[in-house]
C-alpha cells in the first residue's frame, strides 16, 4: 500500500469548516494513474500464489474502471483473454472503487460469468490505495 498520493485529491479543499458559503470543496490535480500498473500487478501475482493458483485458473477480471488503459496493461502483463475481462466504463463510466462489483453485476447478467466461477478483482482509490480479491461465484 502506498499513500504517497494522498494529497492531490483533498476533500473539501481547506476543510468542512471553511466550505461554508462557498462553492468550491474539492481540489483535484491531475496524477498519471498508470504508476499504479507495476504494483497491480505484483499484488494480483502474490494473491494467485498465495492461494496456489495461476492466472488460468481465473475465469473472469472484474477491474477498477478508472482508466481503460490500466486495465489493458494489466491484460496484457499476464496474457488474459479480452472475454475474460468485464469492461463496462463505456457504459457506466468512472463509478470509483465500486466499479468491480457494477462489472461482476453486468458479468452475471450477460453470462460473462457463471455460477462456480473463480472471479478476480482488483481495485484502486484515491492516494494509491489498491486491493485485491478472489471470488468464487
Amino acid at each position: 500500500m502506498d499513500s504517497s498520493n494522498k494529497d492531490n485529491i483533498v476533500y473539501p479543499q481547506d476543510g468542512f469548516s471553511k466550505t461554508i458559503g462557498k462553492e468550491e470543496h474539492i481540489v483535484f490535480l491531475p496524477f498519471d494513474g498508470s504508476m499504479a500498473v507495476p504494483d497491480a500487478c505484483i499484488m494480483i501475482e502474490k494473491l494467485l500464489e498465495r492461494n496456489k493458483l495461476n492466472i488460468k485458473d481465473v475465469d473472469a477480471f472484474c477491474f477498477s474502471q478508472f482508466a481503460l488503459t490500466n486495465i489493458l496493461k494489466i491484460q496484457d502483463h499476464f496474457n488474459i483473454q479480452e472475454e475474460k475481462v468485464v469492461y463496462i466504463g463505456d457504459k457506466y463510466g468512472y463509478t470509483t472503487t465500486s466499479s468491480p462489483f457494477i462489472s461482476l453485476y453486468e458479468g452475471v447478467k450477460s453470462r460473462q460469468i457463471k455460477r462456480g466461477d473463480t472471479v478476480l478483482f482488483w481495485t484502486i482509490g484515491s492516494g494509491h490505495e489498491m486491493v485485491a480479491m478472489l471470488f468464487k461465484y
